[in-house]
């Protein structure tokens, strides 16, 4: 069944983007050419600002498809979003994972966070968002819908969290934007086999 996305149909207001048959968990894809981290560091001066989101997407090119597979993703909330804990909690997955590059969402102090990530001798860049979310999570769709992008068993909260995501104002985001930066290919010489 084609997506009414895909045939030029508006959201209607409330629906979700993302479908449930669209989520494949994979256990068997466990080697990739590299990963990229996704950050929205999502700090604020507000009493209710959101939490921090980490997603961590591995690269794999098989007969000139790139597959995409999220294999960690975290929330940081309250304490753990104090600057020095997240720089450190970003830094030890970096080097776990040897993350070639973190794409760090600029704006709400974004700008800040990816630039003392920077003088940690990180690989970072920060990226500017030129569509709204809703936008550009649908141009992933195509690639959820044709199986290019897996899910590992321990993100099953990002998944709950796309599953649940209309765009609506106040809904949460953190681990879906993290997501998306995750798949935003900024460096493209990262992304040639």
């Amino acid at each position: 069944m084609v997506n009414q996305n895909w045939l030029g149909i508006p959201l209607i207001v409330g629906q979700t983007i993302v479908k449930e048959e669209w989520i494949i968990y994979n256990t068997e894809l466990t080697e990739f050419d590299y990963y990229v981290m996704g950050v929205d560091p999502a700090f604020s001066t507000k009493t209710n600002s959101d939490a921090f989101g980490i997603v961590i997407t591995g690269y794999k090119k098989i007969k000139g498809d790139t597959y995409k597979k999220a294999v960690f993703c975290k929330k940081l909330e309250w304490a753990k979003k104090d600057t020095q804990i997240a720089i450190n909690i970003i830094k030890s997955l970096y080097h776990k994972y040897q993350v070639k590059v973190i794409n760090v969402e600029g704006n709400n102090g974004g700008d800040i966070f990816g630039n003392l990530l920077k003088k940690e001798r990180l690989a970072v860049e920060i990226v500017r968002a030129t569509r709204d979310k809703v936008s550009r999570l649908k141009e992933r769709e195509g690639d959820l819908m044709r199986g290019l992008i897996y899910f590992a068993p321990e993100t099953e909260e990002l998944v709950n969290e796309l599953l649940e995501f209309t765009g609506a104002d106040g809904w949460e985001d953190n681990l879906t934007d993290a997501f998306i930066y995750s798949l935003h290919n900024q460096k493209k010489e990262f992304f040639i086999s």
